[in-house]
C-alpha cells in the first residue's frame, strides 16, 4: 500500500511501494521552485531523515549527495533567501533586502540541511581549528589578515555564562576592548550563541556554548575571516545553524539595531569571568590588512546516523593548528564538497 504522502512520488520512474522497516513518512514540504522535502522518522529512536524531490521525483536523501547539476539548481534557488544574510547581518551590516524563507512549519532538519549546505558552498574556504590545537603562546593571523594578539583567545575562551537570557561582557580578541553581546540566539536545546560587534575594528564574531558540556570553553566563529575555532564534534555545524536562525527570526535586525554598547556599569556584574580592560597599543589599534599570504528499482538506502542528524560536515573539515593557519596557503586546501566526494569515491 502506498503511503498518502508518497502517492505521486516516483523512484526510478516507479511508484514507491516499499520502505525500510520502522521508518515512516511524517510530513511533506514545498521548498522552492519544483523542489520538495519529505521528512521520515524512525519509530523507535525518533531520528529523522529527508527525501528530496524535484517534480515529484526522488533525487536523494541529502542535499550534499545530489547530482551536481541538481544540487546547483536547488542551492542557486536559495540565493535570494541566504545571500543577503550571509553577506550582511552574519558578518556585520544589516540588509533591508533580506527575505525570510523558513516558516514555523518548516522542520528543522529541512531548514538546517539547506542552510548548512548553502553556506558551505558559499564559503568553502572557511578554516576550522580544533580548539585543542590552540597555541596560547602565539598570536596568529586570520585568513582575512586580521591579527589576534597573543593571549586574547585564552582570555575569551575563559569566559563563562552565568544565566540564560542575560547579556555577556567579554574582551574583544581583535581590539581587547570590552564588548556587550547584542543577541542571545537559542540554536538548539543545548546550544546558545551570542553575537558581538567590535566597532573599533568593525568586525562581528560569535561565541557559542553547549549547555550539555558546561566545563567546555565556548566556540568562536568569525564569519568575515572566515574562521571557526571549536570542538570538532559540533563546531562545523554551527555556522549553518546561525544562518538558519537569522532566516527564521526576522526580528534579528531590530534586536541588533536597538542593542546598546558596553557601558562602564556593565563591568563587574559577573557575566564574564575574564576581562582584559586595557587600552590597546597604537600598533594594535591600526586596522589590519590582508597579507599575501545510486540508482535502483528498490528504495534508497537508509541514511546513516551522520546524515540523519546532518553532521556530515563535522567529519570532513580539515583541522588546523594555529601554526598551520598562519603558514598554510588556504587557497590550496581541498574544499568541503571535494573532501566529502573523495570519501564517497567520487572524482572531482
Amino acid at each position: 500500500m502506498i503511503h498518502p504522502l508518497l502517492e505521486d512520488v516516483l523512484l526510478d520512474a516507479s511508484p514507491v511501494t516499499e520502505l525500510y522497516p520502522d521508518w515512516e513518512p511524517k510530513s511533506r514540504h514545498p521548498v522552492v521552485d519544483h523542489f520538495e522535502a519529505i521528512v521520515f522518522e524512525e519509530t523507535a529512536s525518533h531520528r529523522q531523515a529527508c527525501w528530496w524531490l524535484e517534480n515529484n521525483r526522488y533525487i536523494g536523501s541529502h542535499i550534499i549527495v545530489l547530482p551536481k547539476e541538481t544540487q546547483n539548481r536547488l542551492l542557486v534557488s536559495m540565493d535570494k533567501f541566504f545571500w543577503a544574510i550571509a553577506e550582511g547581518i552574519l558578518k556585520g551590516n544589516t540588509n533591508p533586502e533580506e527575505k525570510r524563507f523558513f516558516s514555523d512549519e518548516t522542520p528543522q532538519i529541512v531548514s538546517r540541511e539547506l542552510a548548512a549546505t548553502w553556506l558551505h558552498r558559499h564559503a568553502p574556504h572557511t578554516v576550522f581549528v580544533d580548539i585543542k590545537n590552540i597555541d596560547n603562546s602565539k598570536s596568529f593571523t586570520c585568513p582575512d589578515g586580521k591579527v589576534l594578539v597573543e593571549g586574547r583567545l585564552p582570555a575569551l575562551f575563559a569566559s563563562k555564562r552565568f544565566s540564560l537570557g542575560s547579556n555577556l561582557v567579554v574582551s574583544s580578541p581583535f581590539s581587547a576592548m570590552p564588548l556587550r553581546s547584542q543577541i542571545e540566539m537559542k540554536l538548539d536545546s543545548t546550544i546558545t550563541a551570542y553575537r558581538f560587534y567590535d566597532d573599533m575594528e568593525d568586525v562581528v564574531f560569535y561565541l557559542l556554548w553547549d549547555e550539555s558540556e558546561p566545563n567546555q570553553p565556548p566556540s568562536f566563529y568569525y564569519p568575515q575571516g572566515p574562521l571557526l575555532i571549536s570542538e570538532p564534534d559540533i563546531g562545523p555545524l554551527l555556522p549553518g545553524w546561525i544562518l538558519e536562525w537569522y532566516n527564521r527570526h526576522p526580528e534579528h535586525e531590530n534586536l541588533i539595531e536597538t542593542a546598546r554598547p558596553f557601558l562602564p556599569e556593565d563591568y563587574g556584574v559577573g557575566r564574564a569571568s575574564s576581562m582584559r580592560l586595557r587600552q590597546p597599543t597604537p600598533q594594535e589599534s591600526k586596522p589590519n590588512h590582508p597579507q599575501d599570504a545510486s540508482n535502483s528499482s528498490e528504495p534508497p538506502p537508509q541514511p546513516s546516523e551522520e546524515q540523519q542528524a546532518s553532521p556530515i560536515f563535522t567529519h570532513f573539515l580539515k583541522s588546523h593548528t594555529i601554526n598551520d593557519l598562519t603558514q598554510t596557503d588556504n587557497s590550496s586546501k581541498k574544499g568541503l564538497i571535494g573532501r566529502f566526494k573523495s570519501l564517497l569515491g567520487k572524482k572531482e
